[in-house]
Formats: C-alpha cells, structure tokens, sequence
C-alpha cells in the first residue's frame, strides 16, 4: 500500500476479517425453548405423553379434594378453599391453564383410552391381512409348482427312469 507504513495493508485486512468473524458469531443465536417453560398444550414430547399428563393432572385434582375433606374435617374448610380458589386465580392471571374439571379430565382420558383400543385393533388387522396375503402367495406358488409345466413336466408325470426320456417306449421293449 502507496503511502503507508510498511505491512499496515496487512494488518488491517486481518483486523477486518476478525471483525467480520467476530461480528458473525454475535450475530448467531438460538432459542431453544426450555420444556418447562412452554404451556400445557404446547409441549410436543415423547409417545404417551399426554396420557402422563392427564393421569398427573387427574392425581393432583384427587390430592386437593383429599386436602379440602381434611381442612373440612379440622374445621378449617373455607379457608382451605379461599387458598385453592386464590391459587388457582393467580395461575390464570399468569397465563396457565387450570386443569380442574374432573369430567372433562376423565373424558379426555377415556377418549385417549378408546383411540388407543381403536389403533390396537387396526393394527391387529392389518397384521392379519399381512399374514393371510402371504399364505395366500405361498399356496398359489406351491399350487404353481406342483402344475404341469411344458414338455418336460409332461415327461415327469411317466414313470420317472422308465418312460423318461425315450417317450411311451419301454426301455427294454425286446420282452
């Protein structure tokens, strides 16, 4: 470079390529969303998953109603239910969705259940069918086989070794 220190061309095409590498690195980012953080629905995860949800869900239902009969019984009902009534009312207020319907909960589970029977059993039949289409192929193919075929087969249904190949003449027919 005219008119500048010697290697200074060099050192500045350096300082913009680590600029432009440095620059590109701050420019990827991710977002992996946590699991814990996505709602109820959202949560995309293993097989059976929802299933697992419903039963917690269900459990959790069965554990506050246990607590209220409890506080019931120790005379301290209404304020067990103010707690359950409040907490639940910051959790809408947050954005979460409150599980506490119990038949609907339990209708959820059972149409869970039915879809899995209904599955079952197409999958059951379809494996039938898969095992029925290959007996169905290996008789036709032994049924095939077993068929005259051309000359040949012709000449096998004689007395192999002594019709064979020298058609009805008997090998010795001098006798």
């Amino acid at each position: 470079a005219p008119g500048g220190p010697p290697g200074a061309a060099g050192a500045k095409a350096a300082k913009s390529g680590a600029g432009a590498a440095a620059s590109a690195e701050i420019g990827r980012l991710s977002f992996d969303a946590k699991g814990a953080a996505l709602p109820f629905e959202a949560a995309v995860g293993r097989r059976g998953d929802k299933v697992r949800r419903l039963r917690q869900e269900v459990r959790k239902q069965e554990a506050g109603a246990e607590k209220l009969r409890k506080a019931e019984d120790e005379g301290r009902g209404d304020e067990a239910m103010k707690d359950l009534a409040l907490e639940k009312a910051l959790k809408r207020a947050r954005g979460e969705k409150v599980h506490d319907d119990m038949s609907k909960l339990r209708k959820a589970q059972k149409a869970l259940e039915v879809k899995r029977k209904k599955g079952k059993d197409k999958w059951d039949h379809l494996q039938e069918q898969t095992k029925q289409a290959q007996q169905d192929k290996q008789d036709k193919r032994k049924e095939n086989l077993a068929k005259p075929r051309g000359k040949k087969r012709k000449l096998q249904q004689l007395r192999g070794g002594f019709e064979g190949q020298h058609g009805n003449a008997f090998l010795n027919s001098e006798r």
